[in-house]
């Protein structure tokens, strides 16, 4: 007795309000209380005709209150007295409702209420809850004795069933849960809030539970006395009057505001702590780089020590090598070198061994380091106002034998290079942000905690975060403070909250007068059937008689819910299990054959799936689900099967002996019935499942839908999976293609290198060893990352680019979009330095060639001139003559072209000067008039004035127009125009040549400005032509910022259109 006494003291204490907020929401609380309960006795008239019995009801009470109760997760069992809070949010009370319930039940509404209150004072002192929770529990108990005894014709149905009287309750009593944690909670007004919207609902369904154990009881006690007595009160019809629809209406409303609230502050709370989340997550990100880059600095400065003095050295040697970590700057607080045994041989500053503390965390590093022979770090607080952040780095001797370990220590708190880290760890802390140092390979965590505020804790975490560091299970991890969270969270969605709260106001008041119209419509529709519903007023009655019936019922049904949840969470499992093997062939062989039992039932034999694929030669890959042993005695089938399946794409056979396309072989087992579905899959691919029973099935409609369903969600997998292993049989294939190429082939996806194949590997000069780990890091090191940027916007670029060791290279540079992947990039590399090579020893051999002909073929010329001048020649002679005239000058033109082309490839230079582009044309003109005359053709002007001027190299548009003018007038039949015009638009001057020849075919048309084509659908005017002149021309415009096009038919003549801009920026 006195140890339970002992007990009952040490767990018993109720909180009472501690400050203006929370002795304001009691005193209104409680005064309401006083004042309804003493209203509503007096309009009763209850009196208690024998109180004396309360001491046995309240001791009753006593002890259901905290006799049995249930600690959900884990489930535990505790019994009188004990408290819970603390170790789950979701604890009950079993029998806490059951003494004022069956109180009010039998009749005593005022002992009711005494044990309602009872229960609650002790509920609350048993489990740390305040004196809110005991108005609660009495307000609970007092509604729920209204509605059992008022009069009311809403209720009096109903009055004789307590457990709807306490759903009723419940459902009255929300907003009561609601203020209740509001009141109890500590801190401002974002924490009360949190609590009534977010920390309360385990509490609210454990009460709400309480509560219904008791209805049920009560229910069943109840309905036992009414059989009893064979007598219900429940009517079949109810109807309200104005006011109280009103004041339903009202509730109602209100209740879904509080709905709307609570998802408001769920929701937008879930996503201000998931955004604070990915922020803690960047702040870690950026702290770990900090810690370790001052670790890998440390390591490399006692890396650079001298070995022989920190294994031989005398303490002075010691001193002067291990000064450099303290001078000019302090990187390392503490120097300690320790021997294999672990006894310390040096210390700087100088120390004993005694006096050294060393923390568990680096005697287990320590251990590591002797073991491993490797440098590790630690994180250790030796003293509350000293953190340590610790390099353990091995010395060893020339055969690589750890002789000595130094342990280096850098105080996080105070090392001048770590000051950064503190000043920010410490404006971290004051913002609710608390830092550990965690070791999940030793379950250890050491807390950032300052001298000055080590005495604080966190009174509720809102969020953790935690971010590895790399350092051999070491990481960083950060906690958020609930109050502080809710704080700010609070000061963000304030508008919100008040905005939305106005919003529900506005729209319940348009939905109630809407709703009261609709409601008169539907009174007035039930109305004309009450005929029936009077009818059926008996079935009613007789239905409430069987309630236990209906409990059964209601378990059968709960019963097959669940078993279909188990079901489908198998499938689930099953196909998470077909995904997870994907890439193994044989490990998804097993499992797919596993899966096909979903298609197993009663009777079933076996079920089979055949895979057809029709790329190249036929085959058929075939995976089985047996439920026989002896399933090779029905592999004859599988022919047959087969070939039905190529005529049917469904069959359901319910006695397989009057199906005589399936052929029984003797003396082997055959299928009674049996189902065959195709599955499509692909144009290539299809699949046929077949599903064999042993005896004769009759296929319900229920039973084939339930087969199609599963089969819809094993195809749509199916398919899926079937097209990766496609996909990624095509990836293998084109890689080892892709590493077949002699060039080097580099894919990128949004700028990321995707693949490269081994000629980019060997382009990039990386070995075997660095193939997988370095190729996209020494891409965007190379050149070519540089390239594809700049090529990036545009669909198809070619260029040639000359490395640093005389390889020439042609890059094709491909990009295209992808709606789902994004922006594919491919870079093919050609190696053209031998095609350059020979492009430039031939035309250095031509260019050589033209100006070797250059000479001989003026001295033809002038001798051809000077031949009239000997003597007087025939007519034969003189036709000789002319046709060695119009050779040299084919001649001519042909090596004059091969030079200009030289200048043309080797960069020509182009002079800007003004000139009048009426000379120029008035000059050509008169260059081309012996040929004009010869084939009496007539060059005519039209629209060109002195005075209209260009500015570039007058030499070379000259020679741009001669070419075109000189075809014109060469091409054209005999006695025809040759019709040069000039116009002019905005900046630009238009010269149009137009001619009466034979014109140019449609599929010439495209090529003409080539260089050394030769028109082929024109006959064989062009035959004798080098091909050069329409090609400089062309460059020539185009270098001046113009452009050249051409327009003609055959048989209608040719039309030149030059636009050159007036003032010329030469390119």
């Amino acid at each position: 007795m006195d140890l339970l006494l002992q007990q009952i003291t040490t767990t018993y204490a109720i909180h009472i309000p501690d400050g203006w907020i929370e002795w304001t929401l009691f005193f209104a609380w409680t005064v309401a209380l006083i004042v309804l309960i003493s209203r509503y006795y007096k309009e009763e008239h209850i009196l208690e005709k024998n109180p004396i019995n309360w001491v046995f009801y309240i001791l009753l009470t006593i002890i259901c209150s905290s006799l049995f109760s249930v600690d959900a997760f884990p489930l535990k069992f505790h019994f009188f007295p004990t408290a819970l809070q603390g170790s789950s949010d979701f604890y009950l009370m079993v029998f806490q409702a059951i003494p004022w319930v069956a109180a009010a039940v039998f009749g005593k509404p005022i002992l009711s209420v005494v044990l309602a209150v009872s229960g609650g004072i002790v509920f609350s002192g048993f489990h740390g809850h305040t004196v809110f929770t005991i108005l609660l529990i009495s307000t609970i108990g007092f509604l729920f004795n209204i509605l059992l005894r008022k009069k009311n014709s809403f209720l009096e149905p109903y009055q004789n069933h307590p457990l709807i009287l306490v759903s009723l309750v419940i459902i009255a009593a929300i907003p009561l849960f609601y203020l209740e944690r509001f009141a109890s909670a500590k801190g401002g007004i974002a924490l009360r809030l949190d609590a009534g919207f977010h920390d309360g609902w385990f509490f609210y369904l454990c009460r709400t539970i309480e509560l219904l154990l008791a209805g049920i009881l009560a229910e069943v006690l109840v309905q036992k006395d009414n059989k009893k007595n064979k007598h219900t009160s429940l009517n079949a019809t109810v109807r309200l009057v104005s006011k109280q629809k009103k004041t339903y209406h009202l509730v109602g409303l209100f209740y879904v505001m509080l709905l709307v609230l609570t998802v408001l502050w769920n929701g937008s709370r879930a996503y201000a702590l998931e955004k604070q989340r990915i922020d803690m997550e960047a702040r870690l990100q950026h702290i770990n780089l900090a810690l370790t880059s001052s670790f890998t600095s440390n390591a490399i400065r006692i890396d650079q020590l001298s070995k022989s003095a920190l294994l031989g050295g005398t303490v002075s040697e010691m001193n002067t090598v291990v000064r450099m970590l303290f001078q000019p700057i302090q990187n390392v607080d503490e120097f300690y070198l320790f021997d294999t045994h672990g006894s310390l041989v040096y210390a700087y500053p100088a120390t004993s061994e005694e006096a050294l503390n060393i923390s568990d965390q680096e005697v287990w590093i320590y251990q590591d380091v002797l073991t491993e022979n490797t440098i590790l770090g630690s994180f250790s607080m030796a003293e509350p106002a000293n953190m340590y952040m610790s390099v353990l780095y091995p010395v060893a001797d020339n055969e690589d034998t750890v002789q000595r370990v130094v342990l280096a220590r850098m105080d996080i708190y105070n090392n001048p290079t770590l000051l950064p880290i503190s000043t920010l760890l410490s404006e971290y802390s004051e913002n609710g942000l608390h830092l550990e140092f965690v070791n999940t390979q030793l379950d250890t965590h050491i807390p950032w905690v300052e001298e000055m505020d080590h005495e604080q804790e966190i009174s509720e975490v809102a969020t953790t975060t935690y971010v590895p560091m790399g350092l051999e299970g070491w990481g960083t991890q950060l906690t958020l403070d609930k109050s502080v969270f809710l704080t700010v969270f609070f000061e963000e969605i304030y508008p919100f909250f008040l905005l939305t709260l106005l919003s529900s106001i506005l729209v319940s008041r348009f939905y109630f007068y809407r709703w009261a119209k609709l409601e008169k419509s539907l009174v007035n529709l039930t109305e004309r059937f009450s005929t029936s519903s009077n009818s059926n007023a008996n079935v009613s009655l007789q239905r409430m008689n069987t309630y236990p019936d209906s409990v059964v019922s209601l378990l059968d049904v709960l019963k097959q819910i669940f078993q279909k949840l188990e079901l489908r969470h198998q499938e689930t499992e099953m196909f998470l299990d077909l995904w997870h093997s994907y890439d193994d062939a044989d490990t998804f062989c097993g499992v797919l054959e596993d899966a096909l039992r979903i298609f197993a039932g009663q009777d079933s034999i076996y079920v089979r799936l055949f895979i057809e694929s029709r790329i190249g030669e036929e085959t058929t890959q075939l995976y089985t689900h047996a439920e026989v042993e002896n399933i090779e005695d029905y592999a004859y089938l599988n022919e047959q099967i087969l070939a039905l399946g190529k005529e049917q794409d469904q069959l359901v056979v319910g006695n397989a002996n009057r199906f005589h396309q399936l052929t029984r072989a003797l003396g082997k087992p055959f299928p009674q019935a049996f189902i065959l579905k195709k599955i499509p899959m692909s144009q290539t691919r299809s699949a046929l499942l077949f599903v064999a029973y042993g005896a004769t099935q009759e296929f319900s409609q229920d039973f084939m839908d339930d087969f199609l369903g599963k089969l819809d969600a094993f195809t749509s997998h199916l398919v899926e999976i079937d097209q990766l292993q496609q996909w990624l049989l095509e990836k293998t294939i084109l890689s080892q293609l892709f590493n077949d190429l002699n060039f080097p082939l580099f894919v990128f996806i949004n700028k990321i290198l995707l693949y490269g194949n081994k000629a980019a590997n060997a382009f990039l000069k990386l070995d075997g060893a660095e193939e997988h780990t370095s190729i996209g890091k020494r891409v965007q090191q190379n050149e070519i990352y540089n390239i594809m940027l700049k090529n990036y916007s545009q669909d198809h670029s070619v260029l040639t680019r000359e490395t640093n060791d005389g390889m020439k290279y042609e890059i094709d540079i491909l990009n295209e979009n992808h709606p789902e992947i994004g922006k594919i990039t491919v870079m093919l590399l050609k190696d053209i330095t031998r095609e350059k090579k020979r492009e430039e020893i031939t035309r250095d051999f031509v260019t050589m060639l033209s100006h070797d002909l250059r000479s001989p073929i003026t001295i033809l010329q002038g001798y051809s001139k000077m031949l009239p001048m000997v003597g007087e020649l025939n007519v034969t002679q003189q036709d000789y003559l002319e046709k060695i005239k119009s050779g040299l000058e084919t001649i001519s033109s042909l090596v004059e072209g091969i030079l200009l082309e030289d200048r043309i490839e080797n960069g020509i230079q182009i002079s800007s000067e003004e000139f009048e582009l009426y000379e120029v044309l008035s000059e050509i003109k008169t260059q081309l008039e012996s040929l004009a005359n010869q084939k009496r053709v007539s060059i005519e002007n039209t629209g060109i004035q002195p005075g209209l001027t260009l500015k570039g190299d007058r030499i070379l548009i000259k020679q741009a127009l001669y070419n075109v003018v000189n075809n014109a007038v060469k091409y054209s039949e005999m006695d025809s125009v040759v019709k040069l015009s000039v116009q002019t638009k905005d900046d630009m001057i238009q010269i149009l040549v137009q001619d009466s020849g034979p014109g140019i075919a449609s599929i010439d048309l495209p090529l003409i400005f080539e260089k050394y084509y030769h028109p082929k659908g024109s006959g064989n005017l062009y035959d004798k032509q080098g091909g050069m002149g329409l090609y400089i021309s062309k460059f020539i415009v185009e270098a001046h910022r113009g452009n050249i096009s051409v327009e003609s038919e055959l048989g209608k003549g040719t039309l030149f259109q030059i636009n050159l801009p007036t003032i010329n920026t030469i390119n």
